[in-house]
């Protein structure tokens, strides 16, 4: 791998470590205020309920600071886990695009139409992820790929349907 690919994989590992960290900040500050807050109390939500609602954005937001910081360090799984955590966000971030450019009437509609933008930056990291010299690097196989794959289904079917 000549030294613009390694440029590359190092802007992407601290990208994706620097994302993991505002992500996961994010979801336990959005937590700690929900439980803290009268919504949970008025709603009865329990604390059980806060976790399994938000479990899966704690889960991939640590899955990505961890596939950074491997990714940094060139590990194997650390390219695997950087492209289903990359492909999830890719995928959240261009369905939460859709719907929310067909509702006008949301409190941050403007900001919303920026997640497009996030997907497409997601969109670019992917791509740099499968190009032939990552490939060769990582000496990824077809089991790497089936890895891959069943990350990214169980984490969006999770999404889908444990609301």
């Amino acid at each position: 791998m000549n030294k613009a690919w390694t440029i590359i994989e190092k802007v992407i590992a601290v990208l994706l470590s620097i994302w993991g960290i505002i992500a996961l900040y994010g979801v336990a500050s959005a937590v700690s205020s929900m439980s803290h807050s009268s919504y949970a109390i008025v709603k009865h939500i329990s604390y059980f309920q806060l976790l399994l609602n938000n479990h899966l954005y704690f889960l991939l937001a640590l899955a990505t600071i961890f596939s950074g910081f491997l990714l940094l360090f060139n590990d194997k799984l650390g390219w695997v886990l950087s492209t289903s955590c990359v492909a999830v966000y890719m995928i959240t971030f261009f369905r939460t695009s859709q719907a929310s450019s067909t509702d006008s009437s949301q409190l941050y509609y403007v900001f919303s139409k920026s997640y497009s933008l996030m997907a497409l930056l997601f969109l670019i990291m992917l791509a740099l992820l499968i190009q032939k010299p990552f490939i060769k690097k990582y000496h990824v196989t077809f089991k790497n790929w089936i890895l891959v794959a069943v990350i990214v289904t169980v984490l969006i079917l999770d999404k889908l349907f444990l609301k």
